[in-house]
């Protein structure tokens, strides 16, 4: 499902904080493996926090990241769901 460029993470609910887990999937079962914790800002565009937050799982892996893709016309015209 593409995340639609206009889709905005929100203030977060009271007694929350805008930190959220980040983890990677290893061995021969994925299991999950939580690597740090991921900080973002309310009003930021998901898609942005999402690459970030895949950027440093490739970082993790010792990977090198591909450039952030422009907005598809999809994205574009998908209206948010928040």
């Amino acid at each position: 499902m593409p995340i639609s460029a206009s889709q905005l993470f929100p203030e977060p609910s009271e007694g929350k904080s805008t930190t959220m887990a980040l983890y990677d999937f290893v061995g021969p079962g994925n299991e999950t493996t939580e690597i740090g914790r991921f900080s973002y800002e309310p009003g930021k565009p998901v898609f942005d926090v999402a690459w970030e937050a895949y950027q440093a799982v490739l970082a993790h892996r010792g990977k090198v990241p591909p450039a952030k893709p422009a907005p598809s016309d999809l994205r574009l015209a998908f209206p948010p769901s928040t």
